[in-house]
């Protein structure tokens, strides 16, 4: 389970889009395991059904690389599936529960366990993407006043 965001990249090596245009985004883990190639380019998450802002619950199977892949030094793929959308708040709590906490599994080789500033990575775009579903719940709920 996990929220979409756009993935702007290091200060010192931004993002880019793809040739498509679309802006690669990142996976910020809510529940559950996930890979910590997490990172996935913008028209692949589209085609994926992967919307910006929202809570997905999301299936994550691995599959064999390509030889360009394996060529251009990219490890281990992953296939991204959305099982549900837009979770809503509730459904996100029982998730936890269901899931457990979040929880990056290293597939990178050579990757060093960097979860402590993945953490904070996450958690700066979590707050962001919870108060733009703040915002748009209360949009949603507002009273209409005449």
């Amino acid at each position: 389970m996990a929220t979409v965001a756009l993935f702007e990249g290091p200060i010192d090596m931004p993002s880019e889009p793809d040739k498509h245009g679309k802006m690669p985004v990142i996976l910020n883990l809510v529940a559950g395991l996930c890979p910590d190639k997490r990172v996935i380019a913008g028209t692949v998450a589209e085609r994926a059904g992967l919307i910006v802002g929202q809570c997905h619950l999301i299936q994550v199977t691995e599959r064999p690389p390509t030889d360009d892949e394996i060529a251009d030094g990219y490890g281990r793929q992953f296939n991204f599936t959305v099982v549900k959308a837009d979770l809503g708040f509730s459904e996100i709590l029982q998730g936890q529960k269901e899931f457990g906490p979040a929880r990056l599994v290293v597939v990178t080789e050579g990757a060093e366990d960097t979860s402590e500033e993945d953490a904070k990575v996450q958690a700066k775009a979590d707050k962001k993407a919870a108060k733009k579903a703040a915002k748009k719940l209360a949009k949603k709920t507002a009273l209409k006043v005449k």
